[in-house]
């Protein structure tokens, strides 16, 4: 797949892209899913100019910022974000051979997204081909997702208070997107049991990875 024009001709393969806001549990279900469905999925390291932290465990490829643009104007970066920050420079993208070299094995990549990375995503390759689950955290008001995702975010240890008031004000507009953007989301689910989570998106992917995958890879 080299163009957008060529991903738009013909179904590429599925993505299963996670959305939620920041602590919601994106990255360990990525990582849970990796690692207990490995036969059908393979996780997708992301495209970032942030700086490294601690506890990060190669789920980033960190590049200049110079180097970030350089990747989107050669379109070697097929979906881009900027996520606001009030001190550092926070861009993120996905490389289409990274996805690509997934489909080659006959797996569905995983990627972690944000309203517009998932909406790029879905216009380079597609939205048929996007199996997006939108990520809650548990609570019966705003006002108690948001004090979960605090506790989260503290518990972790590896963001400073500015960084959490960062996302926290992010995590709101996250939030709001389910409801303003259904036609992205497949799925919106709680993250309260994760093992219970994650037993529920398994249920999707397999048949995904199989089946469908096969069927649509035939038609080519």
């Amino acid at each position: 797949m080299n163009s957008a024009t060529s991903a738009s001709q013909k179904f590429p393969g599925y993505i299963l892209a996670l959305t939620g806001p920041s602590g919601v549990g994106k990255s360990t279900i990525r990582r849970m899913l990796a690692e207990t469905c490995s036969a059908y999925v393979e996780d997708i390291a992301i495209i970032t100019t942030r700086n490294p932290k601690k506890g990060d465990d190669g789920e980033y490829i960190y590049a200049t910022p110079k180097e970030f643009e350089g990747m989107v104007r050669e379109g070697t970066i097929v979906a881009s974000t900027v996520i606001p920050s009030s001190n550092e420079n926070r861009q993120y993208g996905y490389r289409g051979v990274d996805i690509e070299a997934v489909w080659n094995k006959g797996k569905v990549p995983v990627v972690i997204t944000e309203t517009q990375l998932l909406e790029s995503l879905a216009h380079y390759y597609g939205r048929r081909a996007i199996l997006s689950f939108g990520l809650l955290p548990p609570g019966e008001s705003k006002r108690a997702k948001l004090s979960q995702l605090l506790h989260r975010l503290r518990g972790r240890g590896r963001e400073t208070e500015e960084h959490i008031r960062d996302r926290l004000k992010n995590a709101e507009h996250d939030m709001a997107i389910f409801t303003e953007r259904k036609d992205l989301f497949d799925h919106v689910l709680v993250n309260e049991d994760l093992l219970s989570l994650i037993a529920l998106v398994r249920k999707k992917v397999p048949a995904f990875a199989t089946v469908e995958y096969q069927r649509s890879a035939d038609a080519m």
